[in-house]
C-alpha cells in the first residue's frame, strides 16, 4: 500500500476500521437487539465475543495468509484490489444510507432464545461475524493490504496496525453499549444517514487516492522504458553517407 511512514498506515488503518464498524452490519444489529431482549450485559457479552474473533483473525492473517502471498510474490494484487473493495464500500455506504431506519433489522438467526447466560452471547460473538462473506471478504482485501504495508516495519510495524485496528473497532463499540445502556441509538437516525454519506464518500475518494498511487509508477515504469529505448536508437551506428549498406548483386 502506498503510505509513506507507519504513522500513515496507523492512521488509514484505525480510519477504515472505524468506518466499516459504523455502517449497520449484523454484529451491531445483534448487539441491540440482545440488549434489547436480555439486557445490557449480554450484549457486552456478545461484542467481546466479536473482539475476540477479529484477534485472532488478525493473527491469522498476519502471520499465515499474508506471508503466504509474500513468499508466492503474488501481493502486487493487494493495493488495486483494496481501492477497488473501498471504493465498493464507499458506493455501498451511500447506496444504503437511504434505508437506513426505514424498517428494524430482523435479529440474526444465531441468537436463538436456547442461548444461555453470557456464554451464549459471547460464542455467538464469535460466530455471528465468520458466517458473514463480507468479513472474510474484507480481511483477504482490504486488511490483509495494510497488514502487508506495516511488513516494511517488521513486527512493531504490525503490532501498531493491529492496535489502530482495535482501536478503530473499539471505538464504536464504546459507544454502541454505552447508548444502548441507556436505550438509545448513539447518534439519531438522520445524522447517522448523513454521517454515512460522507463517510462513504471518504471511503471513494481514499480508493481512488489509492488507485492513482498504483498506477503512477506503472505509467512512469512505461515512460523510462521508451526513454531506453529512445536512448539504444540514437546511440546505434547508421551507415556512413554514399556507401551502400548491402553488397551490389
Amino acid at each position: 500500500m502506498p503510505l509513506t511512514s507507519i504513522a500513515a498506515v496507523a492512521a488509514a488503518a484505525f480510519a477504515v476500521t472505524l468506518v466499516t464498524a459504523i455502517v449497520p452490519n449484523p454484529s451491531t444489529i445483534a448487539a441491540s437487539h440482545l440488549a434489547l431482549r436480555r439486557g445490557p450485559r449480554a450484549a457486552d457479552a456478545f461484542l467481546a465475543g466479536v473482539v475476540v474473533l477479529d484477534c485472532l483473525v488478525f493473527a491469522l492473517f498476519a502471520f499465515g495468509f499474508e506471508p503466504l502471498l509474500h513468499g508466492l510474490g503474488i501481493t502486487s494484487y493487494l493495493v488495486p484490489v483494496a481501492a477497488v473493495g473501498l471504493t465498493g464500500l464507499g458506493l455501498f455506504m451511500i447506496a444504503g444510507a437511504s434505508r437506513l431506519a426505514a424498517r428494524p433489522e430482523p435479529a440474526p438467526a444465531v441468537l436463538s432464545p436456547r442461548l444461555h447466560g453470557l456464554k451464549g452471547p459471547f460464542a455467538a460473538g464469535l460466530v455471528l461475524p465468520a458466517a458473514n462473506p463480507g468479513f472474510w471478504i474484507w480481511w483477504s482485501t482490504v486488511g490483509t493490504a495494510f497488514i502487508h504495508a506495516a511488513r516494511d516495519w517488521g513486527r512493531p510495524g504490525i503490532s501498531v496496525v493491529f492496535s489502530a485496528y482495535l482501536a478503530g473497532v473499539i471505538g464504536w463499540y464504546l459507544p454502541l453499549l454505552m447508548a444502548l445502556r441507556r436505550g438509545r441509538q448513539v447518534v439519531p437516525a438522520h445524522v447517522q444517514r448523513r454521517l454515512i454519506v460522507a463517510l462513504g464518500l471518504g471511503m471513494i475518494l481514499f480508493g481512488a487516492h489509492l488507485a492513482v498511487q498504483w498506477l503512477t509508477p506503472l505509467a512512469h515504469a512505461d515512460e523510462d522504458r521508451a526513454a531506453v529505448e529512445d536512448s539504444r536508437s540514437a546511440q546505434s551506428p547508421s551507415p556512413p553517407a554514399g556507401r551502400p549498406t548491402s553488397p551490389p548483386s
